[in-house]
């Protein structure tokens, strides 16, 4: 019974080796630059810009076949302004998933596209204390896609650059109103849609 064991446990060994063959996993963490260009609708009908610097946490899977899996997450400061109005900073999240395909493989070097879908959250506000203030919530669903070219230094160590674009479309942003003394109040949905340009160096783990 023992080498039955021992002979299922090797042959599952040996099927799971030639599976993972070629597999490649990679944890990158870089610094990202995004930057956006929306439009927010109906009763506000503004512009608003963005642009900052912040954190991405990268994981990349690499199938032997060349299909390739993405997920990342990243936390910016940003700086956002509607025309006519000083600038507001303000923390800007996201999270993106996506699945494309890597052209380019070797012991160094591989180059990926990949199709992305994620979620974009900010807050800004614009005004002061002696004026009328409106504070804005964006909330949107993100569509696009990647480029990401990765280099290995060693087996593990390397570094990635990403290049990220996505079309914006709203999911529930929304804006309040206020006058100086506050006794003017009200808020109002503010659908928002737009482009967004995100560019990240970074290093990347191996394994």
């Amino acid at each position: 019974m023992k080498k039955i064991i021992s002979l299922i446990a090797a042959a599952v060994l040996s099927v799971t080796a030639v599976i993972a063959e070629g597999n490649e996993h990679n944890l990158g963490i870089g610094i990202t630059f995004p930057i956006s260009s929306l439009k927010i609708g109906d009763d506000v009908d503004e512009s608003l810009s963005q642009k900052g610097m912040g954190v991405d946490v990268t994981y990349l899977f690499i199938h032997d076949s060349g299909i390739t899996a993405k997920a990342d997450c990243t936390l910016a400061l940003v700086s956002s302004s509607v025309s006519g109005e000083d600038p507001d900073n303000g923390l800007n999240w996201t999270i993106d998933l996506g699945i494309g395909y890597t052209f380019l493989r070797n012991e160094k070097f591989s180059l990926s596209a990949l199709g992305m879908i994620g979620y974009n959250y900010s807050e800004a506000g614009f005004g002061d204390s002696e004026s009328a203030k409106i504070s804005f919530t964006m909330k949107t669903i993100d569509f696009g896609a990647d480029v990401i070219g990765k280099y290995k230094f060693t087996n593990h160590l390397g570094a990635f650059a990403n290049l990220g674009f996505r079309y914006s479309i709203d999911k529930g942003s929304s804006y309040e109103y206020s006058d100086y003394n506050n006794s003017l109040k009200f808020s109002d949905d503010a659908k928002t849609s737009g482009f967004r340009f995100v560019p990240t160096l970074g290093l990347n783990w191996t394994f």
